[in-house]
């Protein structure tokens, strides 16, 4: 019964070490996975700094064209140290010349977020993501 007893705590020391083994084997890939993403943060977060630092764009003007409500509209982007300092609309012919003047706030929208993701102008939406797009199409 003695030789038994020992075998049955033996048994149950071997068990816990086990399972205490793999907790620390856990633990240590948990520590290796977190400092792996800490490390693509920083990356990330020098790689936006260095973004912000010479702007998003390469400098140039650009010609994009995208349909609108009545038609293609064709605009001009002006990017200057690496952002959209300017953007003008060189010809939107069918479009209806009250869409495309409350479509064109939508301008101000782009240069200041200096991106396509904004929201449409209500009422002429189907001009102002014509403009989004063109806008796209010229800087991609």
């Amino acid at each position: 019964m003695k030789s038994f007893l020992m075998k049955v705590i033996n048994l149950m020391l071997v068990v816990f070490m086990i399972f205490a083994y793999n907790k620390v084997v856990e633990a240590r890939e948990q520590e290796e996975r977190i400092d792996k993403l800490q490390y693509e943060l920083d990356q990330l977060k020098v790689e936006t700094e260095a973004d912000e630092e010479t702007g998003l764009y390469t400098d140039g003007e650009y010609e994009g064209e995208a349909k609108g409500y009545g038609g293609n509209i064709r605009l001009k982007v002006k990017v200057e140290s690496g952002y959209i300092t300017s953007l003008d609309i060189i010809s939107a012919e069918k479009e209806d010349s009250a869409y495309l003047d409350e479509a064109s706030n939508v301008i101000e929208d782009i240069i200041e977020s200096q991106s396509t993701d904004v929201d449409a102008v209500s009422g002429a939406t189907f001009t102002s993501v014509g403009i989004m797009d063109a806008v796209d199409d010229a800087l991609y």
